[in-house]
C-alpha cells in the first residue's frame, strides 16, 4: 500500500519534467502518420501486424516518457486474454491501457501514473498488461472489433458508453462466476493523476481476482 511519505518519494524520484515546448513536439508522437500502423477495417488484420503496432508503441512511449512504464504484453488481445485469466499456471487480471493522444488527461497520466515507480512495480507482479493506441479513429474501431470478438458485446457495449473525450482509460478484465467482465480503474479523467488512488485500486481489484478464484 502506498503511504503520502512513499508517493512524495516516488513522485519526486520518477517525475521527469517534460516541459511544453518539448510536449509540444511530440504532441503527435502515437498519432503521426510515420509513427502508425494503419489497421484497415475491412480487412482482416494478422496478429503479426497487431503485434509491430504494439511494439511501435512502446517504443514511441519510451521515447517520450521518463520510463518504458509496466512491461508490455507484446500479442494481441485474445493472447493476452489467455497468457493472464486462463493461465494454467499464473492466473491474473488482465489490464487494458487504452492511449488516446491530445486529451487533456493522457499526458499527465502517462508521466504521473504509468512512469511512477510504485505502480510499475505493482502492475508487473499483478497483472498483464496489454497496449492499444486509440489516437486513430481506425483503430479506436478496430480495438472494439477485437473486443466483441474476444471479450464479448457486454464488455464492448460498456467500452462505447465511454466518450472518446474520457480517454485514456485502464481497464481491469476478470473472469467471475463463468463469464468476462470489465471494471473502469479510471472513473473520470481529473482522477487520473491521483497515484494514491489508482494504487488502491489496483490493490483492490487483484483481491476482487483472488477471491472469485477462490470460488471456482
Amino acid at each position: 500500500m502506498l503511504h503520502s511519505q512513499d508517493i512524495e518519494e516516488s513522485n519526486n524520484d520518477n517525475d521527469v519534467e517534460i516541459d511544453d515546448d518539448e510536449l509540444g513536439e511530440n504532441v503527435d508522437i502515437f498519432a503521426g502518420p510515420d509513427r502508425n500502423l494503419k489497421l484497415p477495417l475491412e480487412q482482416e488484420v494478422s496478429e503479426n501486424r497487431i503485434q509491430l503496432a504494439i511494439e511501435e508503441f512502446e517504443r514511441n512511449f519510451a521515447e517520450v516518457y521518463p520510463s518504458a512504464g509496466p512491461a508490455l504484453f507484446i500479442g494481441s488481445l485474445n493472447e493476452a486474454i489467455n497468457h493472464s485469466l486462463f493461465d494454467p499456471v499464473d492466473r491474473r487480471p488482465l489490464l487494458l491501457y487504452l492511449h488516446r493522444n491530445r486529451t487533456p488527461s493522457t499526458h499527465v497520466f502517462c508521466k504521473n501514473i504509468l512512469c511512477n515507480s510504485e505502480i510499475i512495480d505493482y502492475i508487473d507482479k499483478n497483472y498483464l498488461f496489454w497496449a492499444w493506441d486509440c489516437t486513430r479513429d481506425a483503430n479506436y474501431q478496430r480495438f472494439l472489433l477485437m473486443l466483441l470478438e474476444h471479450v464479448g458485446p457486454k464488455v464492448t457495449a460498456m467500452m462505447v458508453k465511454i466518450p472518446i473525450d474520457d480517454y485514456p482509460q485502464l481497464i481491469c478484465i476478470l473472469y467471475e462466476q463463468g463469464q468476462i467482465n470489465a471494471i473502469k480503474v479510471i472513473s473520470h479523467p481529473d482522477d487520473s493523476s491521483s497515484v494514491d488512488e489508482i494504487y488502491m485500486r489496483l490493490l483492490n481489484l487483484r483481491k476482487q481476482f483472488d477471491s472469485s478464484l477462490e470460488i471456482q
